[in-house]
């Protein structure tokens, strides 16, 4: 029987290691809320990072091409004087208030040609197509436009009837 911390840390690494091919096809990576993405980077060390983390924790790590920004999404969006090839920003949606507005944000700051990859915990859920055309109506609204919707699913932790699920989204610019 898997514990669901054990679960969950699994399906964390599932993710990190399957957006490693992502990391590689891009240049100039904007990371909002450091955390396992560090992993990648260490795969990927001569890539341009930029970090966006409330945490001060992170603001000396070693690696030679990184900037981090500390800062609280909630309170506002910095002024970034560059354009990224890639976004990525696992499990930081639930916490974003304003979700329309951080998503004009990235916009602004996403390469014509740059991918947006968000992952959100996604628990005991099904990707039905209710749920889809909710997506995509909110999307919609913006230059913005899912490609890809990858439900990854963990080991089943049977104590809590639970299967910890990401959902993640594939997004580029329209």
């Amino acid at each position: 029987m898997t514990s669901y911390s054990q679960a969950m840390y699994q399906l964390v690494a599932d993710v990190v290691e399957y957006q490693s091919l992502i990391f590689g096809k891009h240049k100039n990576i904007l990371i909002i809320g450091l955390d396992n993405e560090r992993k990648n980077m260490k795969r990927y060390p001569k890539l341009n990072y930029t970090i966006l983390d409330k945490n001060k924790t992170y603001e000396k790590l070693d690696f030679k091409y990184y900037n981090f920004i500390q800062c609280d999404l909630n309170e506002g969006f910095p002024d970034l004087n560059s354009k990224f090839d890639l976004i990525i920003g696992n499990f930081i949606l639930e916490y974003i208030k304003n979700k329309r507005e951080f998503l004009v944000n990235l916009e602004k700051v996403l390469s014509s040609n740059g991918e947006l990859v968000l992952c959100l915990w996604y628990h005991n859920r099904e990707l039905d197509n209710d749920f889809k055309t909710k997506l995509k109506n909110f999307f919609d609204k913006s230059n913005l436009q899912i490609y890809s919707l990858k439900l990854l699913e963990g080991e089943s932790v049977d104590e809590l009837s639970l299967f910890p699920k990401v959902l993640q989204l594939q997004i580029k610019g329209r």
